[in-house]
């Protein structure tokens, strides 16, 4: 419980009690009795409640920032210690208060918006104490995002029928929202962790895309890059497939066999063959360069033996080398 002025005067058997006083000089009396009902003499206290300091701004700097950045700034003042919020007029300029800020400055991260309108921005800081606006003049601009250019991609080429993990890079890319290709066939997602000379992107390269050099842009909100005369992104042809060996490799008559062709260059399978009759293939999800899924159907009157088989990619047709081959064993009686 506490205690307001108008509430004296105050007896208590708490040994500790909270008292709120209004800003000023007070004098207060303290006795203390005992258990016998002898009382002290009295006591003086002079508490003095002084109103907390109002923050104040005097500056910002850097005072400037370039729409789709992040800058780390200082803002200098008074009474600024222990600072809650920092905000922004208009719209898309946010403010984070870093550590290590001091009565006179306060340090800040001002994350801006690739699409904030430039114009200049007036600010305040929260205090417990109050808020404090920054005064006439003292501003951050936010200015036009600067246009984006691309001066390379690494790797700089993908076969076809593959997903290649790249980097496009150049200046002004954070904030990016599209990459595209020329021609058909060839596409890119943006990955995550990209910086403004740093865009990772995940390029798809279709089985059936053409075999020639590709130009690229760079989509941003401050506009759009085009790959520079001679920075191109080769598409190669697919490399031809190859098996290496089945498992499981045995499967009785009249059975659904899941197995797991493996090899190099499978992904982008579009058939898989076996030799003789009533034995078939359907290709399944989830296939990699090296693993082929696969759901084998074996005929009831599938003829017991030993069966080699082919897969089929756009790049050309595998067979089973010699000895690599699907066992079709006897149906269970």
């Amino acid at each position: 419980m506490a205690y307001n002025i108008e509430d004296f005067p105050i007896e208590t058997t708490n040994k500790q009690i909270e008292v709120i006083l209004p800003i000023g000089r007070h004098v207060l009396e303290l006795v203390v009795e005992d258990s016998a009902g002898l009382k002290s003499a009295p006591d003086a206290v002079v508490i003095t409640v002084e109103r907390e300091a109002v923050p104040e701004i005097v500056n910002i700097k850097p005072k400037t920032g370039r729409a789709g950045t992040v800058v780390q700034a200082v803002i200098g003042g008074k009474n600024l210690l222990g600072a809650t919020e920092v905000k922004f007029d208009g719209y898309k300029v946010s403010a984070d208060i870093m550590t290590g800020g001091t009565d006179s400055r306060l340090s800040v991260s001002i994350e801006i918006d690739p699409k904030a309108k430039p114009d200049h921005r007036r600010f305040a800081v929260v205090t417990p104490a109050g808020t404090a606006e920054s005064p006439s003049g003292v501003v951050f601009a936010v200015e036009t995002a600067a246009v984006p250019e691309i001066t390379g991609i690494h790797p700089k080429t993908g076969r076809a029928s593959t997903v290649v993990q790249a980097v496009i890079t150049g200046k002004n890319l954070l904030g990016a929202t599209e990459v595209t290709f020329d021609g058909s066939g060839v596409s890119a997602d943006i990955s995550s962790g990209g910086t403004a000379e740093g865009l990772p992107v995940r390029i798809k390269i279709d089985p059936m895309a053409a075999t020639n050099h590709r130009k690229f842009t760079v989509v941003t909100p401050a506009g759009t890059a085009e790959s520079p005369s001679g920075l191109v992104f080769t598409v190669e042809t697919a490399a031809v497939p190859e098996i290496t060996g089945i498992e499981p490799s045995t499967g009785r008559a009249g059975t659904v066999v899941q197995a797991v062709i493996t090899g190099k260059n499978l992904l982008g399978a579009t058939e898989v063959t076996f030799g003789g009759s009533r034995v078939s293939a359907e290709i399944m999800t989830g296939g990699t360069a090296e693993e082929l899924p696969v759901r084998i159907q074996i005929g009831p009157k599938a003829k017991p033996d030993h069966r080699r088989f082919a897969v089929v990619t756009p790049a050309g047709t595998a067979e089973s080398p010699s000895g690599v081959v699907l066992t079709v064993k006897t149906a269970d009686v």
